[in-house]
């Protein structure tokens, strides 16, 4: 049973064609945006992780000159 499962896999998966669906506007502008908001998201989270610790390090300098 299990070899006849595999070969008809195997043949469903040569014999795949194109779908040729149409993608509509509005998921390629929903797909734009949400990679956009990603792109950001991972800016913000960089910026949030150096903040603190070159603030205090600009605050030691400005320290340290007084």
């Amino acid at each position: 049973m299990t070899k006849y499962s595999l070969t008809i896999f195997a043949i469903f998966l040569i014999s795949q064609n194109a779908a040729n669906a149409y993608i509509g506007p509005a998921i390629g502008f929903g797909l734009i945006a949400i990679m956009l908001l990603f792109i950001l998201s991972l800016i913000i989270a960089i910026i949030a992780i150096f903040y603190v610790p070159i603030k205090k390090i600009i605050l030691k300098i400005k320290n340290w000159k007084k």
